[in-house]
């Protein structure tokens, strides 16, 4: 008996149905047949019953099927053990992100990585979080990066969670938007006051270079009148430090914030026509209800509609270096629009190896990096 036979026996049992197994393993209704009636020649037991609509495990079914786990675990396991024993030889780093990881904070740890650890094999998966964690499950990635919110952190019991860091959501729109034009006055504003502040230090510092020269003078007239002490002390008074007003830290760069009281009548591009299934779904639940016009699911292509001017939409901070010119990237009140919390998974009950914990550092400080770059 091979183990691909228990494995589609516990996918039958699963299902309930053949039809089902079948389509999930991609084998022909006929094969799966096939292989459940060998196992019961084998076992000399009738292991389903056949209904009308799929089929239902048998005494001796359920009997089979509890051994049949606890064999293909084992196989497994002693998979992973093995496949452990290798990477820790030749070295390799199998990680998974999601997109928007993979545009900036992935590939610049992974540089920093290869830097440090030039013989370690690295290994990208990508794909949606149901397939990372599955790669993780099958042991086909050490770890991978997925993202959650808030108000729903990611947990399961099957994973330990890493924390990364808490990535704010920017809005992006044209360039050619109220709030980038409103944004950019403000900033000119900022720039214009620094510079009259700039200004004012250069004047004052024009004084009291004349006043420093004239100084000079009267040291020059207190030395040839050396003799008359109190002469001297006439001409050799200090001259006080000028006072210059100094701009405020926040005179450039912190430009203001967004509300979504000022997006009431804006046109939207996101990944799903419900927002709850959307990065503006914490939004939605305080009761922001926005007009979703046009659905696009990749990010590159978002950001396309928004450089066209037909709509705004939401941009994880982490991939602000992936935005073109003509978008502008705007804050967002984080009371109103929450960060999204990005975290790293493993597999529970599992030591964490080496090179994954060095990944994870170096992830972290990108991010950390990353955070600072785009919070003003």
């Amino acid at each position: 008996m091979q183990t691909e036979m228990l494995e589609v026996f516990r996918e039958v049992a699963r299902q309930r149905s053949i039809t089902g197994a079948a389509a999930t393993l991609r084998y022909t209704q006929s094969a799966v047949s096939r292989q459940m009636a060998a196992l019961e020649a084998e076992f000399g037991a009738p292991l389903f019953d056949r209904l009308p609509r799929g089929v239902a495990l048998t005494s001796e079914g359920r009997c089979l099927l509890e051994h049949a786990t606890a064999i293909l675990d084992r196989l497994t396991a002693a998979r992973r053990e093995v496949r452990a024993v290798t990477d820790a030889l030749v070295g390799r780093l199998r990680v998974g992100a999601f997109a928007t990881a993979d545009a900036a904070l992935v590939p610049r740890a992974l540089a920093r990585f290869r830097a440090s650890h030039p013989d370690v094999e690295i290994a990208l998966i990508e794909g949606l979080t149901s397939r990372l964690l599955a790669s993780l499950l099958v042991d086909d990635a050490d770890v991978v990066l997925v993202s959650s919110t808030a108000d729903r952190p990611f947990t399961d019991d099957r994973f330990e969670v890493h924390h990364v860091a808490a990535e704010p959501l920017l809005l992006a729109v044209p360039a050619a938007h109220p709030l980038a034009r409103a944004d950019a006055s403000l900033h000119a504003d900022a720039r214009a006051d620094a510079s009259s502040h700039a200004d004012a230090r250069a004047d004052a510092s024009l004084h009291a270079d004349a006043r420093a020269d004239a100084s000079s003078h009267a040291d020059a007239r207190a030395d040839a009148f050396s003799h008359a002490d109190n002469r001297a002390d006439a001409f050799t008074e200090p001259v006080s430090a000028p006072m210059v007003d100094v701009a405020p830290t926040d005179a450039a760069g912190n430009g203001r914030v967004v509300r979504l009281e000022e997006l009431t009548d804006a046109s939207w591009v996101a990944g799903a026509a419900r927002p709850e299934e959307t990065l503006l779904a914490a939004s939605a639940r305080l009761g922001y209800r926005p007009r979703i016009d046009f659905v696009v699911q990749e990010w590159t292509a978002k950001l396309g509609f928004v450089a066209a001017g037909l709509g705004v939409t939401l941009v994880p901070a982490f991939a602000a270096r992936i935005a073109p010119r003509d978008v502008v990237l705007l804050p967002l009140d984080p009371a109103e629009v929450p960060p999204r919390l990005v975290v790293a998974a493993t597999l529970a009950g599992r030591t964490v190896p080496s090179v994954v914990a060095a990944f994870l550092s170096l992830v972290r400080a990108e991010a950390a990096i990353g955070a600072g770059a785009t919070g003003g």
